[in-house]
């Protein structure tokens, strides 16, 4: 794909810590080659998938395809999609869903005041699987996902991001969905950590925002928390390691191979 160029790109990946597991993936390993610009390198997988689907709309006929269609709120509709199935915990919805999920997404947009009229949710369903990332299986009654359930998670990192921002603000509606809807399910775990490699290398508040969401998580799934710990920028570490310190400090027993010990391991600080 790419020559002697392409083969540097790989062995640079074999040496990033991040990447390095990612080059075994097809998805992730085509990305990287088909979309990396010179020799500048992704250093975490959310970034890989970042610049996967910013290349992917970038194509002049599917980028007005999507603007003339949903006047460019597809990032808004997809990451809804990606919301609706990760709640439900599996990787498809019926279209029957998909179709409730992108007519709440309108209204919403048409109380904001962002768009006059809402095209018919199928109409714009049909769109976002012939220029995007989902795919229909079945005719009529059938069922949508997306391309691959990586592109689901990064999708719902969007949401978890708006959340941990908002908590981090004093929003306490926001904060109790965080905690109870996100951090407390299993089937969050993806779409989180892209949100933290995301976030937390962000400019602005996104570092503490994520310092805090890592500290509501040690009460909820302290390994969650080490992970959380583990694929954030190391600033977020300097802001929690007092705090984390002192908590793996009550909660270990010297000499034990104990959760604790794992709790430690798993955050490789």
């Amino acid at each position: 794909m790419r020559g002697a160029e392409g083969e540097a790109i790989l062995d640079h990946a074999w040496r990033t810590p991040g990447v390095r597991d990612l080059v075994a993936i097809p998805l992730y390993l085509t990305a990287l080659l088909a979309h990396t610009p010179g020799a500048t390198l992704p250093t975490t997988k959310e970034e890989v998938l970042r610049l996967f689907v910013t290349e992917h709309e970038r194509t002049s006929e599917k980028a007005e395809a999507l603007r003339e269609a949903v006047f460019g709120f597809h990032p808004r509709m997809l990451t809804a999609i990606a919301v609706e199935t990760i709640s439900v915990a599996t990787s498809a919805i019926s279209e029957m869903q998909a179709n409730a999920v992108v007519k709440r997404v309108e209204e919403e947009l048409i109380t904001e005041g962002q768009i006059s009229m809402a095209p018919q949710p199928m109409k714009i369903l049909d769109v976002l699987v012939s220029h995007h990332t989902l795919v229909r299986s079945g005719v009529g009654t059938g069922v949508l996902s997306f391309q691959h359930q990586q592109f689901q998670e990064w999708y719902a990192s969007l949401e978890v991001e708006k959340l941990m921002r908002a908590a981090a603000a004093g929003d306490q509606e926001a904060l109790h969905k965080l905690r109870v809807d996100l951090l407390n399910m299993p089937a969050w775990e993806e779409a989180i950590l892209f949100a933290c490699e995301r976030v937390s290398r962000a400019e602005g508040t996104g570092l503490q925002a994520v310092a805090a969401s890592v500290l509501e998580a040690i009460a909820i799934d302290p390994m969650l928390a080490a992970e959380m710990i583990y694929r954030s920028s190391a600033g977020v570490w300097d802001e929690v390691k007092e705090k984390i310190i002192t908590f793996v400090e009550r909660w270990h027993t010297p000499g034990k191979v104990d959760r604790a010990f794992m709790f430690m391991i798993g955050t490789r600080d």
